[in-house]
């Protein structure tokens, strides 16, 4: 027997698969394919939800990428970290604006640089700290001279 929640939690992801701009239903969307991960049927509402934000389903899979290789570099597994960040770093989406808080001057934000959302400088100086460490020196500082500079 459900539960008042999970049939909310359904008819939020029924109504996200079914609208134009599904943002709303996305949190119920990732809820039904936690709760069934072996459902192709969860998985492919999930996909096509995150599809149509905007924008939204590059930076998750470029953030999911990032988090692997990670993940894969920290516990030695350089192989495989290095082929996640080079896919971070094939990755190109939109930057966006810094936002301004209520009770930020403006000109406080303005003088950042841009890329303060974008994962590749991360990805691109943890991929050079691999290749350096791994005697490719030259191609570390190309990694570094490609992505890290202005």
């Amino acid at each position: 027997m459900c539960s008042v929640a999970e049939e909310l939690r359904s008819l939020g992801a029924q109504i996200a698969y079914n609208t134009p701009d599904p943002e709303h239903g996305v949190d119920c969307v990732k809820y039904i394919a936690h709760q069934h991960p072996y459902s192709n049927a969860a998985w492919n509402c999930y996909y096509k939800v995150i599809t149509r934000l905007d924008d939204c389903f590059v930076n998750s899979a470029k953030r999911l990428f990032f988090n692997i290789a990670r993940a894969y570099h920290l516990v030695g597994l350089v192989t495989l970290a290095a082929w996640h960040y080079d896919k971070v770093l094939a990755m190109h989406v939109k930057d966006y604006p810094i936002p301004k808080l209520p009770h930020e001057k403006p000109e406080s934000v303005e003088n950042r640089l841009p890329g303060y959302c974008d994962l590749r400088r991360e990805a691109a100086f943890n991929l050079h700290l691999i290749y350096k460490k791994s005697g490719a020196v030259d191609l570390a500082r190309q990694v570094l001279r490609d992505h890290c500079t202005f």
